[in-house]
């Protein structure tokens, strides 16, 4: 039996991240899922030099948590773990970016024939609203869920003992509403992300008082939760402005 598990550990051992076992397979799971949605997403744009940038991104991508996970190893304190993954998130983005402007830049992206026939297929079932503005608010809606709120946990965590961060502000003994956090904070960012599309600003402020008066008991009685607990809110809302304006 120990034989075994010593060559499953040598088998699933990476020397380039220095992690092993379930994090090294994770690890593997995360990025061929990564992959695979990325060819997905523009099969409807599809061509060689296409492909080859999809190949950049996606390898990229497993370089870059490779070196995560290896400098994570390493880092005993929570908050220089902090910053690198947000340096992580940030060389994420700005590959993404670059490559995408120097494809257009280059004007060498267009539609391929299942791009045509998807796009016609739209335009027969949605004609009010442009494939365009669609996409670009599917996207901000799952920019606003997953995404945010691991983007707000990781910012906010060290500002108190509370298990979670940004609006996941339960305290540790309402464990069986641990998960209330997380839905109250994508609802209140979808919900401003209406009210910004629909130009109606005033709303945005009813819906943060509308959230603080359900705290203000704990608020008021505790300081450190209160600034806390409107760092978190204040990163939830300004994600949740900011990319309502990409819509």
């Amino acid at each position: 039996m120990e034989d075994e598990q010593e060559l499953f550990e040598r088998i699933t051992y990476c020397p380039a991240c220095g992690v092993k076992n379930k994090t090294w397979l994770h690890l593997l799971i995360h990025w061929s899922i990564y992959t695979v949605c990325v060819f997905v997403l523009l099969s409807p744009y599809m061509s060689g030099s296409v492909a080859v940038a999809c190949t950049i991104v996606s390898v990229s991508h497993l370089v870059i948590d490779c070196i995560k996970n290896r400098i994570m190893n390493k880092i005993k304190k929570d908050a220089g773990k902090k910053y690198v993954f947000m340096l992580d998130q940030v060389l994420h983005i700005a590959i993404i970016v670059g490559i995408a402007y120097i494809y257009a830049i280059k004007n060498d992206i267009a539609l391929n024939q299942i791009g045509i026939a998807t796009l016609n297929f739209y335009n027969s079932v949605i004609s009010g609203i442009p494939a365009s503005t669609f996409i670009r608010g599917c996207f901000v809606i799952l920019l606003n869920l997953k995404p945010a709120n691991v983007l707000i946990r990781e910012i906010n965590k060290k500002m108190s003992d509370e298990p979670s961060g940004g609006e996941h502000v339960l305290a540790k003994k309402e464990t069986e509403y641990k998960d209330a956090g997380k839905l109250i904070g994508d609802l209140e960012r979808l919900l401003i992300i209406v009210m910004v599309v629909l130009k109606q600003y005033a709303a945005v402020g009813l819906i943060f008082t509308a959230k603080s008066i359900t705290r203000y008991d704990k608020i008021s009685r505790e300081p450190p939760f209160a600034e806390y607990y409107l760092v978190g809110t204040l990163l939830s809302v300004f994600i949740a402005v900011i990319s309502a304006m990409l819509i």
